[in-house]
């Protein structure tokens, strides 16, 4: 805003070129703030639109998206939410339709962490009552495009074949749109769990979600802002020849 606001004082040009090459700046800038703007508002009502959506009670298999652990290896609030949501809707899909899903606790070990956090989500699983045989670890995974792509290899030994298999993933609200995103990157399909978190927690997260996935597209945005350049620029050699 204060680019645009900077370049918008047009009074003190005396130059032609000057005012030329500042006009057409100032259109940049506005164009560009638009465009990340319309990117705003159309990733919250995704975001909305994911966190509500309500999958239905046919699942085989529900992957649990990791996060940081407390430093004695159990869960924090934030992963446990995650667990307590995958088990409240295989308890109700079991309950519905007599069928029950496989759970698939996804994430690795990192550097400051005792156990990976597949590991620690069996465990918590297991104190909730889910027998082990129904509980497929995947611990090799780094961040949540890897949770996808290894929990998909996992369920593919296990299923054999995901042509007649549904998938569903859990992860706190913030994150399930961005989740879908990276599922598709794996080509996988899946239907998103939303588990609750705090509300003073979800603005903030949110921004980093949204950077997340500027940041996945970056090639894609890097493009158009070379375009609206080279137009910018070839609108001004127009005009001065």
């Amino acid at each position: 805003m204060l680019t645009i606001e900077f370049l918008n004082d047009f009074n003190s040009v005396e130059s032609d070129l000057v005012f030329y090459i500042k006009i057409i700046a100032h259109a940049c800038a506005c164009l560009l703030l638009c465009y990340f703007e319309c990117m705003l508002v159309s990733t919250i009502f995704c975001a909305v639109a994911a966190t509500r959506y309500k999958p239905r009670h046919n699942m085989d298999y529900i992957i649990i998206l990791g996060c940081a652990l407390n430093s004695d290896g159990t869960p924090t609030p934030l992963l446990r939410g995650r667990i307590e949501r995958a088990f409240e809707f295989e308890t109700e899909q079991y309950s519905d339709t007599g069928k029950h899903a496989k759970f698939v606790p996804s994430g690795g070990q990192g550097s400051d962490e005792v156990v990976s956090e597949a590991e620690s989500m069996k465990r918590f699983l297991m104190e909730l009552g889910v027998p082990e045989e129904r509980i497929i670890k995947e611990d090799q995974s780094v961040n949540t495009l890897y949770n996808m792509s290894c929990s998909k290899k996992v369920i593919e030994q296990d299923a054999e074949s995901l042509d007649d298999v549904n998938i569903a993933f859990s992860t706190t609200n913030y994150h399930v749109f961005r989740g879908y995103t990276l599922a598709n990157k794996t080509n996988m399909t899946v239907k998103g769990l939303s588990a609750k978190t705090k509300l003073y927690f979800f603005p903030n997260a949110f921004v980093r979600e949204f950077i997340g996935l500027l940041w996945e597209q970056k090639k894609r945005h890097l493009m158009f802002s070379a375009i609206m350049l080279a137009s910018a620029v070839s609108l001004l050699l127009v005009i001065l020849f």
